[in-house]
């Protein structure tokens, strides 16, 4: 498969010069070309007239539950341990069999259609997750957990080994390499320390990246800390978890110390400013982290907190809330915010995306600029897209070659189907 994309605005990372008659070309799921417009040589078997739009990469959702679409809409203003353990656990736990499956596709659907095409899960069933992964066409970095906890079950924490070095074994490189595997540690709060260490131990032997929830809420700041009796990022390290990559999803409740302590590690920060913000959990020092040269990455965290998978609404939320936070305009400009969606998602999950360059991956997104909220627009087309735009700006969608959405249209899945699956759910629930 030989795609072309002419007549196009292109955007091909945070840094580049734009070109406003750009072309980009790529051969199965690479690209081969990306730049001003010059004789292409063809013959291709796709040629997509970009005329009117503006081309990025693929956007990276690093921190998300998919499945969680099912609860979207539920629990809401309530504080997040009120939220998780009063209303979603109890929720949880009555989902059962393919109702992972449909939830994931649903969430695909909704990422596709605002311009993701990689994401980082965390859920409950991850075989169904991966088996929706595969049939929707998406990228994404699959976290599968190892342990089972006393919240969930009533006979104690549980340590799956086989269970993941199975599950690693047949999903990790998985789809043409669309999948990759990490391993899931939910949090330090969930489980008791000689388990997380067994965890540990195994993401070490097994090369696996940490998929984890750190310092969301000052609660848990306080708690862990006196359980512990030292701060949350040296209980990890005595863990052994910075042997490996680990991507810290929250980060909110963080001090200058904890900042200077990452500055050193492969520790990847994923910034969920809706999420945190609905919850009350706070506002991530991102603009400290980011001074400091760490790779801050972006997420939405699951629809049941948020409440929906936009990364284009979630860019514009992550910039302006810190220009007004701390009164300085400079801050999170949105090329910094553009950047932790594309190219430093890529480099936290394992793929070479978040980038339109030959060898990187053809993950491509066209978003329309004709509607009146991008008229006139704009001689800084990455300020147009975090300020300007909307989801449904999204045009058309290729991932790892393959054209998944043309003119709005999801071309992948049997989308009137997984909406009426996913309402079946909602109704057996109850809720």
């Amino acid at each position: 498969m030989k795609g072309l994309i002419k007549n196009v605005k292109l955007v091909r990372d945070a840094e580049s010069e734009v070109m406003d008659d750009g072309m980009i070309i790529y051969e199965g799921n690479l690209i081969t070309y990306a730049g001003k417009r010059t004789e292409a040589q063809g013959p291709f078997d796709q040629i997509i007239d970009g005329k009117g739009c503006i081309a990025i990469p693929g956007l990276v959702n690093c921190h998300c539950h998919a499945p969680m679409v099912i609860l979207r809409n539920i629990a809401n203003d309530m504080k997040l341990e009120d939220w998780l353990f009063g209303h979603i656990i109890p929720i949880e736990a009555r989902l059962a069999g393919d109702d992972y499956y449909w939830g994931t596709m649903l969430a695909a659907c909704e990422m596709i259609s605002s311009g993701t095409t990689c994401f980082l899960d965390m859920y409950l069933d991850m075989e169904q997750c991966a088996k929706a992964v595969i049939d929707s066409k998406m990228r994404a970095n699959i976290s599968k957990n190892t342990l089972t906890s006393d919240s969930r079950i009533e006979r104690g924490t549980l340590f799956d080994k086989q269970g993941y070095e199975s599950f690693l074994k047949e999903y990790h490189g998985a789809a043409n390499n669309r999948i990759r595997v990490s391993m899931e540690i939910h949090s330090l709060y969930l489980y008791d320390y000689d388990r997380i260490k067994e965890s540990v131990d195994l993401a070490a032997e097994t090369n696996s990246t940490i998929h984890i929830h750190v310092l969301e809420t000052a609660d848990e700041k306080r708690s862990l800390e006196s359980k512990f009796g030292k701060r949350v990022l040296e209980t990890m390290e005595e863990l052994g978890m910075f042997r490996v990559p680990v991507i810290a999803a929250h980060t909110v409740h963080v001090d200058d110390a904890d900042i200077s302590f990452m500055k050193d590690k492969r520790i990847y920060p994923v910034h969920n400013p809706t999420s945190n913000l609905k919850l009350g959990s706070g506002i991530s020092p991102v603009d400290k982290m980011l001074k400091e040269g760490i790779c801050v990455c972006l997420g939405t965290d699951g629809a049941a907190s948020n409440n929906n998978l936009n990364m284009i609404e979630e860019m514009h939320i992550a910039s302006l809330i810190h220009k007004g936070v701390h009164r300085d305009s400079k801050l999170m400009s949105a090329r910094e915010t553009f950047r932790m969606a594309t190219e430093n998602g890529g480099k936290a999950l394992g793929f070479p995306i978040g980038k339109l360059e030959r060898g990187y991956l053809a993950d491509i997104v066209l978003l329309d600029e004709t509607g009146f909220h991008n008229v006139p627009g704009s001689g800084d087309p990455i300020a147009q897209i975090v300020y300007s735009m909307q989801g449904s700006d999204v045009k058309t969608v290729i991932i790892d070659g393959e054209t998944v959405m043309r003119d709005r249209e999801i071309l992948c899945m049997d989308t009137e189907r997984i909406k009426a699956e996913v309402k079946r759910i909602r109704k057996r629930l109850e809720i």
